[in-house]
């Protein structure tokens, strides 16, 4: 079996239509990616739950650092070293190890926090459940932080050129369905009273570590990833059997593919993400990510304490949090929809621009009715705006520095996140109109940056776009 250089990987990949392999293989990171969303938003859920569980006190006016501010900000924290470090150790370990072993991290630290919490309470007290919580939700974090940055690469790297973006975009839509259910089940299992079940949402939220063994079987390695590290006689053996399977489905043979092989660049992957071709792209994308999680996570995260501050019971403020939740998959759908349409930089800029307005809306309002409604859209028009910034960063990197620039440039919008819920309780005490106006200005920026700076991607390959 001939060895393949990476153009020559390249050329046989964005050739083959998109298949029964592709559809599994998108269904099999999906899947893995649905418990890392249910791990990520049930956060939301507890920061209404935690205080009437009487897990922390609730926090008054004034009160800048509070405990639930603490526990909100170590999820993000784990979520930063995990994407800046093991997301970065993709490039060298490989997508399908990361993969496996950040589900398996993040799924049994969850299991731990979760079920341990009450038995180390009555063992060693409620300062040692508390400690093993914050423990175990930085874990989960550093799993889940990780995990998002093999995603992008994973698919982006294996999809063909003219369906990428979308694939993208359909893992997104198949992975936030986890989002109403972290809210129905918040509202079942932990109601205003008996919250006390709180800890079986993050029970639930570790069988995704029951698909690690399937996955270790089923998934392949990214061939991309494989010829730029110079195993080139694995990547033929991966795009061989991508091709088998492909002439299986259509019945007829592919054609030919003619191109000399090209010398593979040099693996210094955090050297290349700072010279002078994609110096630019880097710090394009630090300050992007520092402004979009203040943004989307400002919303998310909080919408059912939003709701609660403006004086609605708990109950309420979580059953209204869900029927808005409930529109969660429609707007990566409408990333399928759209990502291959209209260019993703101006997707971007025109959503953000959209978000700033409806989240002012957002806050301005009173009405149960009119808040669900118009937090149920400004759901779909967040998810809408991840699934295509997705998309879009993976591609602005090389191979062999594709996860490194994707964890590198991602790790801050972590830091933000961090800042933002640890400070988030106290500035909803104190003053929530200010939220709002946190929020809707950092999209501002947003769509400005994009708007200004972002360059186009649509159906460009990969190597072309990062040559």
């Amino acid at each position: 079996m001939a060895s393949l250089a990476p153009n020559q990987v390249a050329a046989r990949l964005d050739r083959l239509p998109a298949g029964a392999f592709h559809r599994r293989f998108l269904m099999w990171i999906s899947l893995g990616a649905w418990f890392d969303y249910y791990d990520n938003f049930v956060a939301g859920a507890l920061a209404v739950v935690l205080p009437r569980a009487g897990i922390v006190p609730e926090t008054q006016a004034g009160d800048w650092i509070s405990p639930l501010g603490l526990f909100m900000a170590t999820l993000p924290l784990g979520m930063f070293f995990g994407t800046m470090f093991v997301g970065l150790a993709t490039d060298h370990i490989g997508r399908r190890l990361g993969f496996i072993a950040m589900l398996l991290l993040y799924s049994l630290a969850t299991l731990a926090g979760g079920a341990g919490y009450y038995p180390v309470e009555s063992w060693l007290g409620a300062d040692a459940a508390w400690m093993l919580l914050l423990i175990t939700r930085f874990l989960a974090g550093a799993g889940i932080g990780a995990e998002n940055v093999i995603i992008d690469a994973y698919l982006t790297e294996v999809m063909p050129r003219q369906v990428r973006g979308r694939a993208v975009a359909m893992s997104h839509a198949l992975a936030f369905t986890a989002l109403p259910v972290a809210a129905i089940l918040a509202r079942w299992l932990a109601p205003r009273q008996a919250p006390h079940g709180w800890w079986l949402l993050l029970t639930i939220g570790s069988l995704g570590a029951l698909w690690t063994w399937y996955f270790r079987r089923r998934l392949p390695e990214s061939p991309r990833w494989l010829a730029a590290a110079g195993r080139g006689d694995e990547a033929a053996a991966v795009v061989q059997q991508m091709e088998a399977a492909v002439e299986r489905e259509t019945g007829r043979p592919l054609p030919a593919v003619d191109v000399m092989a090209q010398p593979a660049p040099r693996r210094l992957p955090f050297r290349a993400i700072w010279s002078p071709e994609y110096r630019g792209r880097t710090l394009l994308l630090i300050v992007f990510q520092l402004l979009q999680t203040v943004g989307y996570y400002g919303f998310m995260h909080w919408l059912a304490k939003f709701l609660e501050t403006k004086g609605f019971s708990s109950d309420e403020a979580l059953t209204m949090s869900f029927a808005a939740s409930l529109l969660a998959p429609v707007g990566p759908l409408l990333g399928v929809w759209s990502i291959e349409r209209w260019q993703r930089k101006w997707l971007i800029a025109g959503l953000s621009a959209v978000l700033a307005i409806g989240q002012l809306v957002f806050g301005w309002l009173a009405n149960s009715v009119a808040l669900t409604i118009v937090g149920g859209l400004v759901v779909v028009g967040c998810n809408w705006f991840s699934a295509v910034f997705h998309a879009y960063q993976a591609e602005l990197f090389p191979t062999q520095a594709r996860a490194t620039g994707i964890g590198f440039t991602y790790a801050w919008s972590r830091f933000s996140m961090v800042l933002l819920n640890l400070f988030m309780p106290g500035l909803l005490a104190t003053y929530q109109p200010a939220a709002f106006v946190l929020t809707a200005g950092a999209f501002v920026g947003v769509a400005v940056l994009i708007g200004i700076f972002g360059p186009l991607t649509n159906a460009r390959p990969l190597e072309e776009l990062s040559s």
